[in-house]
């Protein structure tokens, strides 16, 4: 582009650190840190898909399918480890990458009036007994 003077205008992006010059930084450092080792991750999308991190697949057994229940009074979602063939069980799928596992409980999720905006995280997953407990209060 050319200015009235007939020179060319710089029209390339400021560097990093002119940008920086430019504008004041409000940084605050992250003081949680990663994930400690071995705690249980599960999440729930919006499409009904429950994750179950390594961690919590461990915990569970490692089984190849969950029967899922829900306590519509506490808010509350099982998953006990079942049989595949069991008929309502829902397959632990395994992801080509990691060692986690995906429940499809879109239809779970559904019957139950379950709906996620986006995904949710699981504050505080439990283990009683046999059954994964996630708490719908505590996202």
């Amino acid at each position: 582009m050319y200015n009235t003077s007939g020179k060319v205008k710089d029209t390339k992006l400021k560097t990093i650190k002119e940008r920086f010059l430019i504008m004041e930084a409000n940084w605050k450092e992250f003081e949680i840190g990663p994930a400690k080792k071995g705690k249980m991750h599960v999440t729930l999308c919006r499409k009904g898909n429950i994750m179950v991190g390594a961690a919590a697949f461990d915990r569970l057994g490692r089984p190849d399918a969950a029967v899922l229940l829900y306590d519509e009074e506490m808010k509350l979602i099982g998953l006990r480890p079942a049989h595949p063939q069991t008929p309502n069980a829902f397959p632990m799928q395994g992801m080509k990458c990691g060692r986690h596992r995906v429940v499809r409980a879109n239809r779970f999720c559904r019957h139950h009036g379950l709906n996620v905006e986006r995904m949710m995280a699981f504050i505080n997953p439990k283990i009683d007994g046999a059954m994964l407990i996630l708490d719908m209060n505590e996202i």
